[in-house]
């Protein structure tokens, strides 16, 4: 069961990751960078200091805590613990991946980006749930983000979706003890 999953996982990665054409290459290794997303965090500060004002350091502080906590558990929870080759070096598909600049780390499961991002679409969700046309938008750019990884070679789908749940479970523990926090004060 779980090795047909796999091998599911490695035919879909391929189908995706040779769609790409170097003419675009610069575009996504462009999309997987942080700089191009300088203008969602300056948005996500802004809204945070327009609806939170004085307690604004509170957020940031809750915030990059879930990225801290995103990026140590992606690597060390997982990445080291389950050890699962990223798509290039793979042994059984190498041959076959397109990757665009550097192979990264050895290990891939799950998506660092992936965990990131959505923990903080989650901790978005969860401080501005009247806000849905900024969080719509911030999804569609986690989705663009997610699919750079595996266009630029580095990720396996479920790569992603393992980090997108990561990602989720870390942003709703860490908001719901941060609540709890903030009631003992």
């Amino acid at each position: 069961m779980i090795e047909n999953i796999i091998n599911f996982d490695k035919n879909l990665f391929i189908k995706l990751n040779n769609l790409g054409t170097e003419k675009f290459d610069f575009i996504w290794i462009f999309l997987t960078s942080t700089k191009a997303s300088i203008p969602f965090i300056v948005l996500i500060l802004y809204l945070i200091y327009k609806k939170y004002n004085n307690k604004s350091y509170q957020i940031l502080l809750l915030l990059l805590s879930c990225i801290c906590l995103s990026d140590i558990i992606s690597v060390n929870c997982f990445k080291n613990v389950f050890m699962r080759y990223r798509p290039c070096y793979d042994p059984e598909i190498e041959n076959l991946v397109r990757v665009v600049k550097n192979k990264g780390g050895l290990y891939g499961f799950v998506s660092s980006h992936a965990t990131i991002f959505f923990s903080v679409i989650t901790i978005f969700r969860l401080l501005f749930p009247e806000n849905k046309i900024t969080l719509i938008i911030l999804t569609v750019w986690t989705l663009i983000v997610c699919y750079s990884r595996i266009y630029l070679g580095k990720h396996f789908p479920l790569d992603i979706i393992f980090g997108w749940f990561i990602g989720f479970l870390i942003a709703s523990a860490t908001y719901y003890l941060y609540k709890i926090i903030i009631k003992i004060k």
